[in-house]
């Protein structure tokens, strides 16, 4: 789960795998955290505003992005592949 100024949870819920907030660093709800409040708990690492968090906020717009470019009909730029 991947949020960009907080990541928040008031139910019993369970993630398989990482949970990562950027550009803020709360993460509440969950045991493992900083906060370590609970009731969620997950399997993997708390990401709270560190270098994976912010490397999945720019993954994230970037496939954001390219997403757009499709729904709007924007031609992707012409490739040049190697011979």
């Amino acid at each position: 789960m991947l949020g960009a100024t907080e990541v928040t949870n008031t139910g019993n819920t369970y993630i398989m795998g990482d949970i990562g907030v950027y550009s803020g660093t709360a993460i509440t709800g969950f045991y493992g955290t900083t906060e370590n409040d609970g009731p969620g708990e997950f399997t993997g690492t708390a990401h709270q505003g560190d270098t994976v968090a912010e490397a999945g906020q720019a993954d994230a717009l970037a496939a954001y992005d390219e997403i757009e470019k499709i729904r709007t009909g924007e031609k992707p730029p012409a490739l040049s592949l190697p011979r």
